[in-house]
Order: structure tokens, then sequence, then C-alpha cells
């Protein structure tokens, strides 16, 4: 019979019966692990460590075989060392956790056989009416808690998406009541809007960035910033209409009102996040500014965003960095102050991820950064000799003086006050736009040098003052005309903003937790505006950048008013020596 030689299949085990011959051939295959008999067809003796085989599909029962496989599955089963209790519990996979080969399972795949032979057996005897193929095991229906908590969650969260986009509604609507309001004349004793225009005009006309109007020649802007203008300028190309700049600028502000609630909800939650939004979307300051043609709305939006980009977008990938540079960029060529928000942001994100994890993403946001801000450094740098410009000697000087009767001045004060209001006069008599820009940076250094002087001849006093500032800078400006502003309401404004920022600031502090280094920059950005701005002229549009963070630490201090931390109630100690 070995004629044919035959050989045996390493895929099947051989039929069970006495051996076929006494000696195997040369030319046969060696025996397989897997196989239950031999090549000359004895049956092999049992394993001492208890490995046998069972076939494709079933797991060995041996301790530590890797035997263990899926019939049509993705992945190949681990078998797990299970110590002494092997012959007892099989071996369990380490992938999908499945026992096989214990007796559960062995019990369970000996009633999947029988079950159809015991049915028909059954239904032979009672009638071939009654014979039937066992059905197929429905799918089991989920549990029904399960469905409405998952049912529920997801009724949440629309509901929470809806009520945050009605709040961004909310603030756009607002905004374009308060068009209604100020126009047809627009406020126009702030003088601002023109100069900003005007200098989006030129852009759109020109092509340049200047102060000079129709032919005139090229004259450099040392006192205004780019980053605004650019934002109206594609509003001026279809005629600077101040209610396509409010509209604009509503628009400008829902997008303010969904990222505020997108960054707060995950310092202080969904709730505490649609709390921020609300608080941004109510406060009138953001929609009165909105309507009018200044750069506080547009700083304050790119402030938020940039943050959020940063702590939020760049751990994920270089893009994420890209776009945290670019915001970034446009908002200090918007307001130049708000520089410190690119070194505060890394630092917290270094802090939270680590240097080496966050190192690609925080240099292509440096890089977007300097592509964007270069340029304009340049063009400082060739139009005047230096390469920053602006009025910071001038609000120095101003500073000082405020809060100040003049009553009070001593001689030294009294003499720097005289001799600066003579130079603001020869400024004012300089004719020509260019002449003009070059007499604005010799004032303001002169400015500048005064304010010096007069700070190192009473510094205590000019710190003293800077309360008087603080209060200015977070009370903020009424919403309303000048001619419309009452002693009483200006008063009420004040209060109200006054205790609205001290419960902020106490907010913004309690979210502070030690494992996450984000949530300390509400307060971070709320100290940085106020430093920066302490030792300047204060107005209430200046703080308005940081508002949607004191937003924020305010909505935390509602929500622990609202659900106060359960007090630990005193247990009496446990005697070690009583029975239980």
């Amino acid at each position: 019979m070995w004629k044919r030689r035959v050989q045996p299949r390493p895929w099947r085990c051989a039929a069970a019966g006495a051996p076929q011959c006494a000696r195997a051939p040369r030319n046969a295959r060696a025996p397989s692990a897997r196989h239950r008999r031999d090549a000359r067809g004895a049956p092999r003796g049992p394993r001492r460590g208890g490995a046998h085989c069972r076939g494709i599909g079933r797991a060995s029962v041996g301790l530590g075989v890797p035997e263990c496989r899926r019939r049509g599955g993705r992945h190949r089963h681990e078998a797990r060392q299970l110590g002494v209790g092997r012959e007892r519990n099989g071996i369990r996979c380490r992938r999908c956790r499945r026992n096989r080969g214990g007796p559960r399972d062995r019990l369970q795949r000996a009633r999947r056989r029988s079950s159809p032979l015991l049915r028909a057996r059954g239904a032979v005897d009672r009638g071939s009416a009654a014979l039937s193929l066992p059905p197929r095991c429905p799918r089991e229906a989920p549990y029904p808690r399960a469905v409405r908590n998952a049912f529920a969650a997801s009724v949440d969260r629309l509901r929470g998406h809806a009520a945050i986009l009605v709040l961004a509604s909310a603030g756009f609507l607002l905004t374009l009541g308060y068009g209604v309001y100020l126009a047809p004349d627009w406020d126009p004793g702030r003088d601002d809007q023109r100069q900003y225009i005007a200098l989006a005009q030129g852009i759109v006309d020109r092509g340049e960035y200047t102060r000079a109007t129709g032919t005139e020649a090229f004259v450099p802007e040392p006192l205004r910033f780019p980053g605004y203008p650019l934002f109206l300028a594609p509003l001026c190309s279809v005629g600077c209409s101040h209610w396509a700049i409010t509209i604009a600028q509503a628009l400008l502000l829902s997008a303010l009102i969904l990222v505020v609630a997108k960054f707060a909800t995950g310092l202080i939650g969904s709730r505490g996040g649609l709390v921020a939004a609300l608080l941004v979307a109510l406060n009138p300051s953001f929609a009165f500014f909105g309507a009018h043609a200044l750069s506080d709305l547009l700083a304050t939006t790119l402030l938020v965003s940039s943050v959020a980009a940063m702590t939020v977008l760049t751990p994920r990938g270089g893009r994420g960095g890209v776009i945290a540079g670019l915001l970034l960029a446009f908002a200090t060529l918007t307001r130049p102050v708000l520089l410190f928000a690119l070194p505060l942001s890394m630092l917290v994100i270094a802090l939270r991820d680590g240097l080496r994890r966050i190192a690609a993403p925080m240099a292509l946001a440096i890089l977007a950064f300097a592509m964007i801000v270069t340029p304009y450094v340049a063009y400082v740098e060739s139009s005047f000799g230096r390469p920053v410009v602006g009025s910071s000697g001038a609000l120095l000087y101003v500073a000082y003086f405020q809060g100040l009767a003049e009553k009070d001045l001593d001689p030294t004060e009294r003499e720097e006050e005289v001799a600066g209001r003579a130079s603001i006069a020869r400024f004012d008599a300089v004719a020509g736009r260019a002449a003009q820009a070059r007499a604005w940076i010799a004032l303001d250094d002169e400015l500048r040098g005064r304010a010096m002087a007069l700070i190192a001849h009473d510094p205590w006093g000019f710190a003293a003052r800077g309360v008087l500032r603080s209060v200015v800078l977070w009370t903020g400006e009424v919403p309303l005309r000048a001619e419309d502003t009452t002693a009483t309401i200006a008063g009420l404004w004040r209060v109200t903003n006054l205790v609205l920022f001290a419960l902020g600031l106490v907010g913004a502090v309690r979210i502070i937790r030690r494992d996450d280094p984000t949530s300390a920059l509400p307060l971070l950005v709320i100290l940085a505006v106020w430093g920066l701005s302490f030792p300047l002229s204060a107005e209430g549009r200046y703080s308005l950048p940081a508002q949607p963070f004191v937003a924020i630490g305010l909505a935390a201090m509602l929500m622990r008013l609202r659900r106060p931390a359960a007090r630990l109630q005193s247990v009496a100690p446990i005697r070690l020596d009583e029975s239980v």
C-alpha cells in the first residue's frame, strides 16, 4: 500500500484506528506538532504540559501555546500565561480577551453541535410537520438604560449647541441694534474711526499702507498699526459703509462667542462654557464697539482665538501651529501690546505637553508669526529708521497726570506740564502729512523722556495713582453716547463692572489645577493685560481683550456658587479591637 506514497496532510488529523505499518517510509513527512497521530498512524502520547491538538478554530489547553485562532477573525489570538489553573480556565487571548479552551467553551460547542440533531430526532418522533431548521440567533437588543443614557447625552449635546448658536445670534442682533442707535453720524467724537477708514481706503486705492490721499506722494504711517485697516480693506472695496463694517463686526462677535464657549468648555465644563458665552453675548461693550470702526473687537477676537488655537491645535500637528502663529501675528499687528500672548501660550503648552513633543509645531508657529510681522518691521525701519513706532511715549506722559489735580502739582510737575503742552501745540501747527509723520516721532520721543523724568521725580505717587488708572481700565466705558450718559448711569455701570471683575478674578484663581497648566491661562492673560496697561493712560476699551477671560472666571465662580462643594462629614474612627 506504500506504492502510492500517500503522505499525511499536515492540516488534517489522521483517521483513528490501528497503525498502518510498523515503520514509516523514508519520504514520509515529519509528524506535525498539531496532529493527534503521527506519520505511522499511531496516536501520540499525551504531552507533559497537557497540550494536544484540538483542530483549527479551537484553542490549545497547554500553558502559553499560541494555538488559539478564530475562524474568519481579523487577528490571531495570543495565549496568555494563566498559571496552575490552565486546565480549568483555558487560555485567554490577550487582544480580544476571549476565553478559549475552557470547560464552558467546550460545553457550549457541544451544545451547538448536538442541538440540530436532537431537534431533528424529536421532530421525526412527533411527525415530519414539526421538522424545522434552528433559527439564527437574533442579535441581542441593547440594554435599555444604556440607550436612554446615550439618547439623553445626544439631546444635551444638541441642546448645548443650539443654545450657543442662539447666544451667537443674540450678539449679532445686539450689534445691529447699536448700529441703529449710532446711525447716521456714528459717534463722531471718536475721530480714530476716520483715520482707520482712510488707511483702509489707501490700501484699496493705492495698494500702499500710507496716510496719503489722492495723488499725494507716499507718506508712511507712524501711529496706527496695519491690522485693522487690512480687515477693513475688503469692505472698503465696496464703499467703506459704516453699515457694512457693523455687519462684519457683528459676525465677528458671533465668532467670538463660539470660540469662548469652546475654549471655556475645556476648562470649566459644558455648562460653564455656556455661561461664559452668555456673559460675552450680553455684555453691551462688545456690541457697542462692534458698531464703531475701531480695532477693539477685532483685537479681542484675535487674542482669544490665538490663545485657544495655541493650546488646542498646536499639540495636534504642524497645521495647528501655523494657524496659531498666523492668528498671533495678526493680533500683534492690530494691537502690539498683545504680543505677550505668544510666549505666554508657548510656556503653558510646554509645561503641559513637554517641549520635545511640541517643538516642531512651536517652530512652525514662530515661523508663521515672523513671516507676517517681519514685512511691517521692515516697513517701519525703512521709513523711520527704527523697528518700532507708536504712541507709548504720549500714553506714558498722559498717564502721569491722570488722576492728578492741577492744584496738587509741585513746581517740577507744573514746569513739565507746561513744556509738554507747548510741544503738543507745536506739533498741531505742523502742516503737511509727511511733515506731521516726522514730527510725531519727535513728539513721542520727547514726551517719553519727560514722562520718565517725572516718574523718577515721584515714583510712589505715580504708583499710587495706578490704582485709579486700574479702576478706569476695568470698569470700562459706558456703552452710550456721551450726551446720553448721566452721572447715575456711569456710577452704576462702574460699580457693577468692578464687582463682576472681582468675582471673575477670584474665579480665574479658583479654576487653576496643578495637573493642567492650561487652566491658569485666564488668570495669566488678565494679569498680563493689567500689568502692561498699568503705567499707561487708561481707557475702558483697553481692557476689552481680557474681558472674555474675565467672563470665563466669572462663569466658574457662578457655577461654584450654584453647586457648592459638599462638606466632608466627620466619621467616627473605627477601633481595630471591635468585632465586626
